[in-house]
């Protein structure tokens, strides 16, 4: 009934606080970026991710898809129902890639977390003309890059050049 104790380890409990912690500190880092979209709103695919970069990562900055964290010869059903793609660096502008939603750290529990495959997102873009109507990852970099043309078309009215967060959209999407 309410009121019952729930017995719970003190290490468990110190891990729940941990999480807690953390969501609160990443939240007030997203700023500008207005509230999370709730599930049910959302107007991009997400996919799970796992940063092998080598480097935490910011919200809103992209890398490449590296591969599956576990291939279909080993376990078919987990990489069917619940796949969850590696990333890495960009390494040039044909990368495939994804925009992530959630800040990553290098290793440990936060190294996991969600990444917009295909739809509308908001990302990072350094422009570099405000004329500029699309984005394309750019080679050693976590932000887009503002081009003619490019695998992500540019939705927000740019009207100034450097880093901007911007409502992008998948081609194709």
């Amino acid at each position: 009934g309410t009121g019952d104790r729930i017995p719970l380890a003190e290490g468990t409990w110190n891990a729940i606080l941990d999480v807690a912690r953390w969501f609160q500190r990443n939240r007030a880092n997203i700023t500008g970026a207005g509230p999370m979209i709730p599930d049910n709103k959302r107007s991009c695919t997400l996919v799970h991710v796992r940063n092998d970069t080598g480097a935490s990562r910011e919200a809103f900055t992209c890398a490449k898809i590296n591969g599956l964290v576990i291939s279909q010869a080993e376990k078919p059903s987990d990489t069917f129902t619940h796949p969850v793609f590696k990333l890495a660096a960009i390494g040039a502008a044909t990368d495939p890639f994804v925009i992530l939603r959630d800040p990553l750290q290098a290793s440990g529990p936060w190294q996991h977390g969600y990444a917009a495959a295909d739809g509308v997102c908001t990302a990072y873009v350094t422009v570099s003309d405000v004329a500029h109507g699309y984005a394309s990852p750019a080679a050693a970099s976590s932000y887009l890059e503002s081009a003619t043309s490019g695998p992500a078309r540019i939705l927000s009215a740019v009207t100034d050049t450097g880093l901007q967060l911007c409502e992008v959209q998948f081609e194709g999407s």
